[in-house]
């Protein structure tokens, strides 16, 4: 491109009157040229609003070649009159950037479109000469330079219900490309998008961002020049162009480039369109009325040259409204050659505009579009912008959310109302989206959820099943999901117990209403009678109860069917309005090319007429219309959509033209169902038989393996056996080019693996898919069924006959999760409850156990009436002691009890193992040793040889060890040790000598830990680390003896080591999930805290522990850490509340028989010496007492040891008695840590 050049205004007049002077870059002059006006020729009424101008002067039945034409003659008045011989220079010169100074007054200059400017017959715009306006006066202080990545802010205008604007396409298209640029040139990007439930609060929040926005993409509201926001309680906020650039000025600093767009409605291009295909629209009253109340040039111009001269950056304009489409590609083209490529912005400008010129005009770029970008910046500003190497940011990830799909289109009213809704004050609880099928529900609720990501913290997507399928374990999996997100809630396992449920649910409601979490319930109809209530009565409850309070949490539900008595908002979801079909039409290229007479092999009036059928026979449907662009490059088979279309449409014929003329379709959605239902037949019953197989395949499959990304590993294993499997000639067709014909077809949606290009996602349309399940022969479910079962079956084996590191326990546990389903559905209901019982051995994370809660409950209803149904009970309570332990233990004891009846000695062997082990875990250390005690003979009664009876004693031993006699249990460890290392030398290793070494390991640290050998014990610890270094050694087992290491290290003044070890674990069970071995991490961070002296932060991380621990009914950790509470609370000078802590710990010792109440009691005894503290005068005191700490519920955990209150009562008066004879003995108790053995800090 030539130097900038100079194109000065001297000696200014007026608007009608002055001198340009052209120069080189060394201020050589090239041109001059006089310029004089008459302000009552025509062209230069039209030069004043060009937009305007057009608006009323061309024919409203050739709109396009009259604009096109007036355009031309003004364009060529420019030339002449504005530029004259100075236009001739610059032409001669381009490709030229050329600086327009403007001093003073002379800046009403730049309201002119000088781009349109026709010289030697062509447009300056085209000719590559790049005007940039300046504006204000030079940057006053130098830019802050972009950091390690590029950053973009997003502003949309939130649309309001006058006109259908298409923004959505905008925003998505410019993530897309965003996304593009970065992978293509290695650039590190972070786009962050701002559209619905932007408040001005927000705005500034954003704005005032410390990292700072390198470039600004605003999308203006064409009725204002301005944007559109909400207020808190969403309605509309119209933010004027002066208010917008103050909310914006604190960007000055850092802000490089703005680009700044006004879209035009999208009813004038509508009606134009509608001429073209001859059908009678009903006038154009709407689309003259809403072209009317757009933004003339002077407004949407002033905001540009506002936020040029205030931001102090180059500012890319839109002077005149523009269609969505060449909104698009402007912005593609530009920035991709400015941040892609390098280029100046006046360069990438002149490069991308001849791109985009369409001659004929059509109604996606009219005439005027090419003249309509303009530059304006201040003196000397840069506009150029480098971004540094790197990857795609994405500023928010929705997690947990499906993708947005392409298209999007209208809903103006819909999402407005919706977004009102989801306001964080707008005092409604969410949004029921109601209609018919294909109308674009789902695609509803996922536009709102993504365009309000920055406004929830988490979210929650649950698609219901089928219509016509199983729904039985659809609320416990929809309970899973929300406690993902809820860690506080814990609910999954108390949906069958009335009264538990009840607490839970005012509990959830608590939560809900301070919490920010946006849950969609998708495709509810099947959740839902005919007259609109649930099925299953509880899932009312458990909604009611997430919005009860209507606080910041929402709702939304999709749903073909009305729910009765509702207090969300309702949304009809009906059928596309004219404008709105007619710009998803545009949008989709066949119809398109239909629409605009350039279809391969086709004449214009041909193409145009098959277009107006497939408008009148879709009626505004956004499925139909996809289907019919799918076949718009065949005629013959979508004129044979077309006449089944109008089969099903028989008895409405005659109203379809009332789309056209009453704006939007009178069609009922029974009719809409029956033309989708005969699309797809036909379609389907058209495809090759290979194709259609496997469509009948896909829609087989359950919809987790088509969405979750599991494609890649299901179907080149399950499809080509059951292609052999129905007996189908030769080798299956290749399953990746099949679902890309499918999608092709729109009878699918893919999304691809961007790390190796295959098909990832298929979604189905729920009635495309119950249409073709309806279909399919009968045999091939089974086969699908069958041929799943056996491939996530395999993969489970062969991922355990791996190492059994952190990636194979995931993919064991996907994989027999995945398999359990069909396994069920094929009746395989042995391998079902193996695969649950392998699945409970790998550590599984809290929401894995959620997931199979369900199918554990199945089984157990499967086998009802057989001998097998005591097996699938011992499954469930598996799954139940990780959600509910004290549940779990009552099923328990009442399993033991029946098996031991039924005679089923292996089982009651088993069960009395797990009983005992639970028992201990729950502090019932007498009852666990009866148990172990009893052991031996149901070992004996099984048929198990005399190599149980060391790993019983195992067992027993740790019992000891929780009871605090740890010079007994240190001395049994070493003698044990020797007889698991004598089994091994005459046996060889084994996975069960192994894993009694590892118990006996980390018995003996635990016992030397307690003793206070801290030497001793990093000894055994580092035995212990060796022997999961030899072995398969989880993760989870590793990380839970590695935070265990914290005390001794702590105690040896290897503080540092220590709490590296506790803040890997963090991060480790965070990441997991597992809130309550979270719980016990924090308690011991607040240990070494307080070591260190920082208690403050010790009071902190006790508290959170405490809260995080609860709900997990975990009495012996509880107690460690009411304890440890104490201490911390001691030093902190808050002894009353140390001394409320340390009884509740001595009281939960007590009820345990645990080695710690000693501890627990010269704690109480020191706050008591102080004389500054009074203990609690009962234990409805004591709870209230402890209660005043988030969370503590100190009697709910007291229940699970002991039913009866009198022991409680006991406990309580056994523990003040021993605290206040300790204190009166004055034993040094004022510093109860420093006390030799147990006391002091407690650790589990």
């Amino acid at each position: 491109m030539h130097g900038l050049l100079r194109l000065e205004v001297v000696g200014f007049a007026g608007p009608l009157r002055w001198r340009w002077r052209l120069t080189e870059p060394d201020g050589a002059v090239i041109a001059e040229h006089e310029v004089v006006l008459d302000a009552t020729c025509w062209q230069y009424e039209a030069m004043c609003d060009l937009h305007e101008y057009l608006r009323l002067r061309a024919a409203p039945d050739r709109r396009l070649v009259d604009e096109a034409r007036i355009v031309h003659l003004v364009g060529r008045w420019i030339g002449a009159q504005v530029f004259g011989a100075v236009g001739t220079a610059l032409v001669m010169r381009a490709p030229a950037a050329v600086d327009v100074v403007l001093p003073g007054a002379a800046q009403v200059v730049a309201l002119y479109p000088l781009e349109s400017a026709i010289v030697d017959g062509a447009m300056l715009a085209v000719r590559g000469v790049g005007l940039v306006f300046g504006i204000g006066r030079a940057s006053r202080s130098a830019k802050r330079p972009i950091g390690d990545r590029l950053r973009i802010l997003g502003l949309f205008s939130a649309p309001d219900g006058a006109s259908a604007l298409d923004l959505r396409k905008e925003r998505y298209e410019l993530a897309r490309l965003m996304k593009r640029m970065a992978a293509a040139h290695d650039l590190a990007l972070e786009l962050k998008v701002l559209q619905y439930g932007v408040t001005r609060e927000l705005l500034r929040d954003v704005v005032e961002d410390v990292e700072g926005w390198d470039v600004l993409h605003l999308s203006g509201h064409g009725t204002a020049g301005a944007v559109l926001l909400e207020r808190p309680d969403g309605s509309p906020d119209l933010v004027t162009t002066g208010d917008l650039v103050a909310l914006l000025e604190p960007m000055a600093d850092q802000m490089k480039l703005v680009t700044l767009s006004t879209c035009s409605s999208a009813a004038p291009g509508a009606a134009e369109q509608l001429r073209l295909l001859g059908l009678d629209h009903g006038g154009d009253e709407a689309g003259e009325a809403s072209a009317a109340g757009e933004a003339g040039p002077v407004v949407v111009s002033a905001a540009a040259m506002a936020l040029a001269d205030r931001l102090e950056c180059a500012v890319l304009a839109m002077r005149y409204p523009v269609t969505s489409e060449f909104a698009v590609d402007l912005a593609a083209s530009v920035y991709e050659q400015v941040i892609g490529g390098g280029r100046s912005l006046p360069g990438a400008l002149a490069r991308a505009l001849p791109a985009l010129v369409t001659v004929p005009p059509t109604a996606g770029r009219p005439a005027l579009s090419v003249a309509t970008p303009a530059i304006f910046s201040p003196p000397g500003a840069a506009t150029t912008v480098h971004a540094p190497s790197g990857s795609y940011h994405p500023a928010h990830e929705a997690a947990g959310l499906p993708e947005l799909p392409e298209r999007f289109v209208g809903r103006v009213s819909v999402m407005s109302g919706a977004s009102a809704a989801l306001a964080p004050q707008s005092g409604v609880p969410g949004v029921v989206l109601h209609g018919m099928a294909g109308a674009g529900k789902t695609t509803c609720a996922l536009e709102l959820a993504h365009t309000h990501a920055d406004t929830f913290s988490a979210f929650v997507w649950f698609t219901a099943p089928a219509e016509g399928a199983d729904i039985s374990d659809a609320l416990p999996r929809f309970v899973a999901a929300l406690e993902a997100v809820l860690p506080d809630v814990r609910l999954v396992h108390l949906l069958d117990e009335e009264e538990r449920l009840e607490q839970a649910l005012s509990m959830l409601a608590g939560i809900a209403e301070h919490a920010r979490v946006l849950v969609v319930v998708d495709n509810a109809e099947s959740l839902l009678g005919d007259g609109g209530d649930w099925q299953d009565p509880r899932w009312g409850r458990v909604l009611h109860a997430f919005v009860a309070r209507r606080g910041r949490s929402k709702l939304i539900v999709t749903t073909r069917r009305s729910l009765r008595g509702t207090e969300l908002h309702v949304a009809a979801v009906h059928a596309l309005s004219r404008d709105e079909a007619v710009l998803l039409a545009r949008d989709l290229p066949p119809l398109r090319a239909l629409m605009d007479g350039r279809a391969p092999g086709l004449s214009a009036g041909r193409g145009r007429t098959a277009a107006a059928r497939v408008l009148t026979m879709a009626q505004g449907h956004p499925k139909l219309l996809e289907l019919a662009a799918a076949h718009a490059d065949d005629l013959d088979s979508l004129n044979a959509l077309l006449a089944d279309a109008g089969t099903a449409w028989e008895h409405r014929a005659a109203r379809l033209g009332e789309l056209f003329t009453h704006g939007g379709t009178v069609s009922p959605d029974e009719g809409f169902t029956a033309v989708l239902t005969a699309w797809t037949s036909a379609i389907a019953g058209r495809l090759p038989e290979p194709e259609r197989i496997f469509l009948q395949f896909l829609c087989a499959l359950e919809e987790e393996d088509r969405t979750n990304g599991l494609l890649f590993g299901v179907l080149p294993y399950a499809w080509p056996a059951t292609w052999r499997r129905v007996d189908l000639p030769g080798q299956a067709p290749d399953s990746d080019a099949l679902l890309r014909s499918l999608a092709r077809r729109a009878l699918i949606a893919i999304t691809e693996n961007p790390a190796n290009g295959k098909v990832a996602v298929a979604r189905v349309h729920p009635l495309i898919a119950a249409t073709i399940v309806q279909q399919s022969p009968p045999g091939l479910r089974a086969a699908a069924d069958t041929e799943a079962a056996d491939y996530w079956s395999s993969l489970y084996r062969a991922s355990q006959s791996e190492r059994l590191d952190e990636e194979n326990n995931r993919v064991a546990f996907v994989a027999a999760a995945c398999a359990l389903p069909y396994l069920m559905r094929t009746g395989r209901l042995d391998d079902a409850r193996f695969l649950l019982a392998v699945i409970m051995n790998l550590n599984p994370t809290p929401a894995m156990v959620a997931t199979l809660l369900p199918f554990a409950r199945r089984l157990v209803t499967a086998t009802a009436g057989t001998d097998d149904q005591l097996l699938a009970r011992h499954s469930l309570t598996r799954v139940v002691t990780h959600i509910d332990p004290p549940a779990a233990l009552t099923e328990l004891e009442r399993l033991l009890a029946d098996a031991v009846s039924a005679g089923r000695d292996d089982l009651a062997y088993i069960v009395a193992g797990d009983l005992g082990r639970g028992q201990h875990r729950a502090g019932r250390l007498a009852e666990a040793l009866r148990v172990y005690a009893e052991l031996p003979e149901y070992a004996r009664r099984a048929g198990r040889g005399p190599q149980v009876q060391l790993s019983i004693e195992i067992e027993t031993l740790q019992i000891t060890a929780a009871q605090g006699r740890y010079e007994q249990v240190l001395t049994d460890v070493e003698g044990l040790l020797a007889r698991v290392g004598a089994q091994q030398s005459t046996g060889g290793e084994s996975e069960a000598l192994w894993r009694d070494r590892v118990k006996l390991l980390g018995i003996g640290f635990k016992a030397a830990n307690a003793s206070s050998d801290w030497e001793r014990a990093l000894s055994y610890s580092d035995r212990l680390i060796d022997n999961f270094g030899e072995h398969k050694a989880l993760p989870y087992e590793l990380t839970d003896h590695r935070t265990d290491r914290y005390f001794p290290l702590m105690r040896l003044g290897r503080t540092d080591e220590a709490l590296a070890l506790l803040r890997d674990g963090r991060e480790f069970y965070e990441n997991h999930g597992d809130l309550r071995k979270l719980g016990a991490v924090l308690a011991s961070l607040a240990a070494v805290e307080k070591a260190r002296g920082h208690i403050d932060t010790a009071l902190l991380l006790c508290g959170d522990a405490l809260r995080t621990q609860y709900p997990y009914n975990d009495a012996p950790a509880i107690a460690v850490t009411h304890h440890n509470y104490g201490l911390i609370l001691t030093q902190a000078r808050d002894l009353p509340a140390a001394a409320a802590h340390h009884l509740a710990a001595t009281i939960l010792h007590d009820l345990m028989g645990s080695g710690f109440l000693d501890a627990s009691i010269r704690g109480m005894a020191g706050n008591l010496v102080s004389g500054l503290a009074a203990l609690p005068a009962t234990p409805t005191d004591l709870v209230e007492a402890t209660g005043r700490t988030e969370g503590v519920h100190l009697d709910r955990i007291v229940a699970t040891l002991t039913s009866n209150p009198a022991a409680f009562e006991a406990a309580f008066r056994r523990a003040v008695k021993a605290a206040r004879d300790l204190a009166a003995e004055h034993h040094d108790c004022d510093h109860p840590e420093h006390q030799p053995g147990p006391a002091g800090t407690c650790r589990s």
